[in-house]
């Protein structure tokens, strides 16, 4: 109960792309990373999107079976040194897998920061010259961060959320308010989220000042 009103907390204003968004004329989508891990033995290693990372994937594959965007960019870096495999990365094998064209897919796998994968998606676009609305994938925690740094830099985006996130464990009644280590982790992620908000906006009050 205390991680679900945490992440309330945040901002649920933003929805889900539908069909609707068709007319938007929107031909770039970007699915933003939000985590990952590395495990090695020093011999051999295995990478894994973090949980909310699968769900942006899940995310962008609906949304590009129906907006048939003719750019996927996918954002966010390793976490860790080589050989860790960077989000993005990750995130392109599973679209592929889900059935978005590898070809589609443009990886940009060197922002460690929320704000570098905005600025560095940004930057991919100016290179190729794209402007308008452009889709973005992240979670219900995120996107309010996500949205007001490209906003911040004069972008018009359309968010679209991942599915809700539980952290309840299927838990109902009462039993929402017993301790767990799913909702640590909900809680946790939307601390950070409060906590880097905080951050931008004293950030954005230095440079303004």
């Amino acid at each position: 109960a205390v991680a679900a009103a945490l992440i309330a907390g945040l901002g649920t204003r933003f929805g889900r792309i539908d069909a609707s968004a068709r007319s938007r004329g929107i031909q770039v989508l970007v699915a933003i990373g939000n985590g990952s891990v590395h495990y090695t033995d020093g011999r051999q290693h295995v990478d894994y999107l973090a949980r909310r990372s699968v769900y942006c994937a899940f995310e962008a594959a609906r949304v590009f079976e129906l907006l048939a965007p003719a750019l996927v960019i996918t954002t966010g870096g390793p976490p860790g040194p080589p050989p860790a495999k960077t989000e993005a990365e990750l995130l392109r094998d599973l679209l592929v897998d889900f059935g978005v064209p590898a070809s589609a897919i443009v990886v940009e796998g060197a922002s460690t920061t929320t704000e570098q994968q905005v600025d560095h998606v940004l930057a991919l676009l100016a290179s190729r010259r794209l402007t308008g609305p452009i889709a973005v994938i992240t979670t219900t925690a995120h996107m309010t961060r996500v949205a007001a740094l490209f906003a911040a830099r004069g972008t018009s985006i359309v968010p679209s959320v991942t599915p809700e996130l539980l952290y309840d464990d299927g838990r109902t009644g009462a039993g929402r308010w017993l301790p767990s280590m799913s909702s640590l982790i909900g809680s946790s992620s939307a601390m950070y989220e409060y906590l880097a908000n905080i951050q931008r906006t004293l950030t954005s009050s230095e440079r303004s000042s």
